[in-house]
């Protein structure tokens, strides 16, 4: 059975402490390699804790690392929602049967350490399209290639205000062309940056947008 980590002293109450507390769990925690080791279940992952988390009588916490394309297959096996949400700085801690699991966002989670972070592309580069264009087409007027795995890096509020004013702020939708700006009036969207929770492709566009693209001269 999983459950959320429960928490009983007051000082996990502040945001910091919390935060602190989450990263020496982290920091303590051994890597549970579900993608590689192809069963993704609570019992395969119950036969591995035993196994890997009890040295010297002393139990340590278990990290399972996920991407957003492959974190519908994490959730299914844990019970959780199938889209990363309800976390905290892209974390979850939960009790699975004895065992406490850390579930972390390799891309996004800043309590990792740098050599377990899934990196950008070293020549990655952020371009705005023009309204209505494609990435293939605003990338290659620029001289470069529209890079799909790296939109993942560009699909955050944070890295949306660093282009665009966002005056109505920044919603969570569905859609190909994301992440994007709207600029289109008569969209109930108007203005708003837009960030998705599905992979994004270089191909798409949508006349009422704005999109920030991948790109790379690799």
């Amino acid at each position: 059975m999983c459950s959320p980590r429960s928490k009983p002293e007051l000082q996990h109450l502040t945001q910091s402490s919390y935060h602190s507390w989450l990263q020496t769990l982290i920091s303590d925690a051994i890597v549970w390699p579900w993608l590689e080791r192809g069963k993704v279940t609570i019992s395969a992952f119950h036969e591995w804790a035993i196994i890997e988390l009890r040295s010297n009588g002393n139990r340590r916490p278990a990290l399972a690392l996920y991407r957003a394309e492959n974190f519908e297959l994490l959730a299914k096996a844990l019970d959780l929602w199938p889209y990363p949400r309800g976390h905290s700085k892209h974390a979850y801690v939960m009790e699975v049967q004895e065992f406490t699991l850390v579930v972390a966002d390799e891309r996004n989670c800043p309590f990792l350490p740098s050599q377990m972070r899934l990196k950008p592309s070293s020549r990655l580069t952020h371009v705005k399209s023009k309204q209505g264009q494609d990435c293939n087409a605003a990338c290659r007027d620029n001289g470069l290639s529209c890079s799909e795995q790296d939109f993942w890096f560009l699909n955050s509020c944070e890295v949306l205000a660093q282009h665009f004013p966002c005056e109505a702020g920044c919603a969570l939708v569905i859609g190909d062309d994301i992440p994007n700006y709207v600029v289109e009036e008569s969209m109930n969207t108007f203005r708003k940056c837009l960030v998705t929770e599905r992979q994004s492709t270089c191909a798409a566009s949508h006349k009422a947008t704005i999109r920030l693209c991948a790109c790379t001269n690799g």
